[in-house]
């Protein structure tokens, strides 16, 4: 399966692309330089006007395009093409990673559920998905635990952080979104009796 358009507008919109490195959200450099641009100007700049204690901290792992962290120092940039590429080219690998996961789900997956588990593991990584209640309640089919399951997953260095609660709430909503839910049973009409 690939992502749909909807499933990459969920990841790009919780990412954000950014062309300058910047400190994980969840790290100390981050919590202790709330005001700063981070990934708007570089990160030199803004570590330079820093306190040198604040400068110590550790902001990893940093973070540049459209959620990269891998080999990225606070020194990279990106322009958007670069990112665009860099971004195909992971979410191809997380891809195959969800596909791989979920074969012989009870009950399949549908295009909303695929989605809305590549942009979780996106986030959390592949080790990760593969260890998460959603993706057990999924393999189960009871997408209705592994929908709720999703929410779980908002908390940063033992923190819950707004961007992850954001984030969950499309994913989950997005994974029951195009669901073929059983219709409701209706009534039999009633039979009207003659006398007979």
């Amino acid at each position: 399966m690939k992502t749909s358009k909807k499933g990459v507008d969920i990841i790009h919109a919780a990412e954000a692309f950014r062309a300058f490195a910047y400190p994980d959200p969840a790290s100390k450099l981050y919590k202790a330089s709330p005001r700063q641009r981070w990934g708007f100007r570089p990160a030199s700049e803004i570590l330079g006007a820093l306190s040198t204690e604040t400068r110590k901290l550790s902001g990893a792992p940093w973070t540049v395009g459209w959620g990269e962290t891998r080999g990225v120092t606070k020194d990279t940039r990106m322009t958007r093409d670069e990112a665009d590429v860099a971004f195909a080219a992971s979410l191809y690998e997380f891809e195959r990673a969800v596909e791989s996961a979920v074969r012989g789900a009870a009950g399949g997956t549908t295009q909303g559920q695929f989605d809305a588990m590549v942009s979780l593991t996106y986030n959390i990584g592949i080790a990760a998905f593969r260890k998460s209640s959603i993706l057990r309640n999924h393999l189960k089919g009871d997408f209705a635990a592994a929908a709720r399951s999703f929410h779980l997953y908002n908390q940063a260095g033992g923190k819950q952080m707004p961007g992850l609660v954001k984030r969950r709430a499309a994913e989950s909503a997005h994974y029951l979104s195009d669901m073929r839910l059983p219709q409701p049973l209706l009534p039999q009409p009633l039979l009207s009796r003659t006398a007979e």
